[in-house]
């Protein structure tokens, strides 16, 4: 088998993370790390830059096992999963000090009971539906699940996020997909004031541009 090699332009990484920032200054941008290499090292050197620079103030990974592998590699900053946990995975979420998703007060109540078991009070990111129709509540019951979270004894709601289903378009009103992406911002207001629930502090916006 022919060996294979895998470039980083960490420069190109920082400037990335950047634009996003300057385009929504609100919003804390979200880095998702590359799987490991079969030797767990090679590949962890993006998020411990990002990390050691301060280009971004979250990472996010796909499965639990990379945020467990970020942890064993030192790496310290907050790590959001985007995509669900099963009941199974809540543990070692828990284990590896991982932003929990919660989309559903199924998904709330067991995040709960996982927190109680391992006594630890848990920072959760209420995952919102606003057209890619694959994962993520209404945005409609964006306000009663925050108020579900916050009734919760080990949860704290710390952000909400979304994932757009088109996010390969310029931030212009010529570029294609616009209109629809545009037709999915009208949620944010509404949302994130109604945030406060019985005294708690209204989440932080985080959005997720481009995850799978």
């Amino acid at each position: 088998m022919c060996a294979s090699q895998f470039n980083v332009d960490l420069a190109s990484i920082d400037a990335n993370l950047s634009s996003g920032e300057s385009h929504e200054p609100l919003v804390a941008p979200s880095f998702c790390p590359s799987r490991p290499t079969p030797t767990g090292t090679a590949a962890w050197r993006s998020p411990r830059h990002v990390e050691e620079t301060g280009s971004a103030q979250w990472l996010g990974v796909a499965e639990v096992s990379e945020a467990e592998e970020l942890r064993e590699a030192g790496v310290e900053l907050p790590i959001l999963k985007f995509s669900p946990l099963f009941p199974d995975e809540l543990d070692r979420a828990i284990a590896a000090r991982l932003t929990l998703p919660v989309a559903s007060e199924t998904e709330i109540e067991a995040a709960e009971e996982a927190a109680s078991r391992a006594d630890q009070d848990m920072p959760v990111h209420l995952k919102l539906d606003t057209g890619m129709r694959r994962v993520g509540a209404p945005p409609a019951d964006a306000v009663a699940l925050a108020r579900r979270v916050a009734e919760a004894s080990h949860l704290r709601l710390d952000g909400i996020f979304t994932h757009l289903p088109i996010s390969d378009t310029l931030w212009e009103p010529s570029s294609p997909g616009n209109s629809f992406t545009g037709s999915c911002w009208p949620w944010q207001p509404s949302a994130t004031s109604s945030g406060r629930c019985r005294g708690s502090m209204p989440a932080t916006r985080v959005r997720c541009w481009g995850t799978t």
